[in-house]
């Protein structure tokens, strides 16, 4: 009995485990997105500076690095925090599909007695 107990409580602390990693990847990941979006913009403003003598362009390139960092970051936060897609939403359990199948029947049953009443005026 108390082996029961253990592997629940293992099961759980791997379950935990595994979320903290997987936030900590994100977390990560949001860094780097930053962190490159900014590099790209600050890059691509500098070498456009150089090119047409514009020394201020970097300065453009800076920010639109920055609003796209925080772009990036807005959308994978958004994905992350919504709902899942019904084609990634558990099947339903056994309860709702009788649920449903009851719901069928009486709104069949409800139509024919509908029709019946019909007929009979």
């Amino acid at each position: 009995m108390a082996a029961v107990g253990q592997y629940e409580r293992d099961g759980l602390m791997k379950k935990r485990k595994n979320e903290q990693i997987s936030i900590l990847l994100l977390v990560l990941q949001i860094g780097i997105m930053m962190i490159a979006a900014v590099a790209i913009g600050t890059v691509t403003g500098y070498l456009l500076g150089k090119w047409l003598n514009a020394g201020w362009l970097i300065l453009v390139g800076i920010a639109l690095g920055i609003a796209a960092g925080y772009r990036n970051v807005y959308l994978t936060v958004k994905k992350y925090t919504a709902d899942p897609e019904p084609s990634e939403q558990a099947p339903p359990t056994e309860a709702e599909l009788r649920r449903q199948r009851a719901e069928e029947e009486f709104r069949k049953w409800k139509e024919q007695k509908e029709k019946e009443a019909d007929e009979k005026r």
